[in-house]
């Protein structure tokens, strides 16, 4: 009886060492998948990082170029707003050039008119004397 118990003791503890051995295939085999995930993912992070430098780059060359753009353009309304103020100078000094020329051909027309008024006025007075020392002849 003691040999029948042993025996099936034997038996008992050669099942859980099946069972252990099972279990340890198991978790041999999801231990593999688990790394093989793990790989999977460290590659995707790797490619997700890869996309996100490219990116990165892509942007910094596009802030790079908006700020060329934009310095390109401030320098451009800075140029042209000069170039309007040296137009607006220019033309001030035309405008001014005009009025003095203006007031100079007044004052040429005011003294030519006076000569003319003052020629007219000799000339009468001569007719003028003219004609009285005809008619007291």
């Amino acid at each position: 009886e003691d040999v029948a118990h042993v025996l099936e003791m034997n038996h008992v503890l050669e099942e859980h060492r099946q069972e252990l051995r099972d279990a340890e295939a198991l978790f041999a085999l999801e231990r593999t998948e688990l790394q093989s995930a793990l790989v999977g993912v460290q590659a995707d992070k790797a490619a997700v990082l890869q996309v996100l430098e490219g990116t990165r780059i892509k942007l910094g060359a596009t802030e790079a170029r908006f700020a060329s753009t934009a310095g390109s353009a401030e320098e451009e309304a800075t140029l042209a707003l000069s170039g309007i103020n040296t137009e607006s100078q220019d033309l001030k000094g035309e405008v001014s050039r005009l009025m003095t020329q203006l007031s100079e051909a007044k004052l040429k027309h005011q003294k030519d008119t006076a000569q003319m008024v003052a020629a007219f006025e000799q000339g009468k007075a001569k007719v003028d004397a003219d004609l009285a020392g005809s008619t007291a002849a």
